[in-house]
């Protein structure tokens, strides 16, 4: 057995336990890449609103934020309720002070996921002239929730966007219908793209999809059985899960793989020294950095 083995297997081992839990939470990698085409149909078939024109945003979200409160305190008032009290002082106007209020406490929401009181304090002359209520439409109240599995699915089966027929596999059926529905998005697929590449790419995000259904191995099992197959190595998944698997595998795995791979590069070593028979049994003990007694034992064995 060759030294690296072990690590190899650890490695190995590391990559594929990575890769299927990384996948498990990326499945909105598919829709994100197929999001330019979904949007419109999604929009109106799901969300109600009727689009008639977009346009970029071209400014990026801010992905750390660091707020400080002037005041915030657990409270608990007279009829035992616990929540955050939030205090700002304010010593001049801040005509964004109710959208930097709404970000301290959609940040505390979301930590402490708790009631939340605000107040701020006008320390400057006068009266403020600042608003205090967000502007219809804009408050933070929740958002709409929307089961893709309760969607019909002749309705995107019918569709003539490929990217929302793959959808139908995440839609209203009986689990025990999974081979027909399959197959059908298949043929659908096939009768709107003739392209052998795009095909392909579609079985692909079919397979990764099927997996939120348990429907994975039915979908290899027929892809598999067509003139094109799944490539796993052309997974995005499987790439970048590659890459995670390799350097956790890496910082784990060489830890307990170098381990062992040192004690046998050591004792292939201590063989070779011997087989020479250029050394002393001292000499071989001292380059080995081990005893007299072990090079005796390997000596003995050979």
């Amino acid at each position: 057995m060759a030294p690296c083995y072990a690590l190899q297997k650890v490695i190995v081992l590391s990559i594929l336990i990575v890769y299927y839990f990384h996948q498990m939470g990326e499945f909105d990698k598919i829709l994100k890449e197929n999001i330019e085409a979904l949007f419109l149909p999604l929009s109106e078939k799901l969300f109600g609103i009727r689009i008639t024109q977009t346009r970029e945003v071209k400014e990026k979200l801010q992905t750390t934020i660091e707020r400080e409160p002037d005041f915030l305190k657990w409270v608990t008032d007279e009829t035992g309720q616990e929540f955050l009290l939030h205090l700002e002082f304010q010593t001049q106007d801040d005509p964004k002070m109710v959208y930097r209020m709404a970000e301290y406490k959609a940040l505390l929401l979301r930590k402490f996921e708790v009631p939340v009181h605000q107040f701020v304090l006008f320390l400057g002359p006068g009266q403020s002239q600042m608003v205090s209520q967000l502007p219809e439409g804009q408050e933070i109240s929740g958002y709409t929730l929307k089961n893709l599995s309760e969607v019909p699915l002749q309705q995107t089966l019918s569709s003539s966007v490929p990217e929302e027929i793959l959808l139908a596999i995440l839609g209203d059926y009986p689990p025990e219908e999974g081979k027909q529905v399959i197959q059908r998005i298949i043929e659908r697929l096939w009768a709107l793209q003739d392209d052998e590449t795009t095909r392909q790419r579609y079985l692909q995000h079919l397979v990764i999809l099927s997996r939120l259904r348990k429907l994975d191995n039915l979908a290899k099992e027929i892809t598999e059985s067509m003139p094109i197959t799944y490539d796993i190595e052309s997974d995005s998944f499987y790439k970048e899960g590659l890459e995670k698997g390799l350097e956790r595998g890496l910082e784990k795995g060489l830890e307990r793989g170098l381990e062992k791979g040192l004690v046998r590069g050591k004792l292939l070593m201590i063989k070779n020294m011997l087989k020479n028979g250029v050394l002393s049994i001292a000499q071989i003990a001292e380059i080995a950095e081990t005893t007299e007694e072990a090079v005796r034992k390997i000596a003995e064995d050979l």
